[in-house]
C-alpha cells in the first residue's frame, strides 16, 4: 500500500454485526514498511481496528495510529463500471520507459502523459528542464486513450508487481483509468 489505506472491519471478533470503516495514514503505511522489511515475510501481524485507531504488531513491534477522520465519498463510485482493455505492457519495459521518461521532472510538474493506440504505449513528459518522449510495445490495444499519471506513485506500484504482464484499462480521459496486475489494482 503506497498511500491512505481504506479498510472495513468488525469492531472487535464478537461484534461481527459492527463494521469499523476507517483510512489509515498514509505515514502510518510509510512506517510499516522497514519494520516489515526486517522481519521474516512468513511471520504474522496482528492488526487491531478500533473505532479511532489502528495498531499493527509483530516481533515484540507496536505501532498505533490514530485514523484520518473525516466523511470519504465511496471510492467504488469513482472506479469504472465495465472499463476497456486499453492495452497489455511488459512490466520491466513500463518501469524503464516511466523512469526514463521522469527523469527529468521537477516537484512542479510530476507528471507523465501516457498515450495508448494501437500497438504502442506513448509516455512522455515535459518540464522546465526538457521533454522526454518513450515508446513502449503494447499487445491487445482496443482504442485510443490519453491520460497522465504522477510517476512517484506509478513507479513503486510497478516494482512491486511480481507479474510480468500489467494491464490498463478505462472507459473515457475524464474517468480513471485502472492498471492491474494478477490480484493487484492500482
Amino acid at each position: 500500500v503506497m498511500g491512505d489505506a481504506k479498510f472495513g472491519a468488525p469492531e472487535s471478533p464478537s461484534d461481527k454485526g459492527s463494521l469499523v470503516e476507517g483510512v489509515i495514514p498514509a505515514s502510518a503505511i510509510q512506517a510499516l514498511k522497514p519494520i516489515l522489511s526486517r522481519i521474516d515475510g512468513e511471520a504474522p501481524v496482528d492488526i487491531t481496528i478500533r473505532t479511532r485507531g489502528a495498531q499493527f504488531s509483530t516481533h515484540g513491534v507496536k505501532l498505533t495510529t490514530r485514523l484520518v477522520e473525516g466523511r470519504f465519498p465511496p471510492y467504488g463510485s469513482i472506479i469504472p463500471k465495465q472499463p476497456k482493455l486499453l492495452g497489455i505492457v511488459n512490466r520491466e519495459w513500463l518501469k524503464q520507459s516511466v523512469r526514463q521518461a521522469s527523469a527529468l521532472l521537477d516537484k512542479e510538474t510530476r507528471r507523465v502523459n501516457l498515450e495508448f493506440s494501437p500497438g504502442k504505449l506513448r509516455i512522455s513528459a515535459n518540464s522546465l528542464f526538457g521533454e522526454s518522449d518513450v515508446v513502449v510495445s503494447l499487445e491487445e490495444c482496443t482504442s485510443e486513450f490519453k491520460t497522465s499519471i504522477d510517476p512517484f506513485y506509478l513507479i513503486p506500484w510497478i516494482e512491486q508487481n511480481k507479474s510480468g504482464e500489467l494491464a490498463f484499462h478505462g472507459t473515457t480521459p475524464d474517468r480513471p483509468m485502472i492498471a492491474t496486475a494478477a490480484n493487484m489494482l492500482f
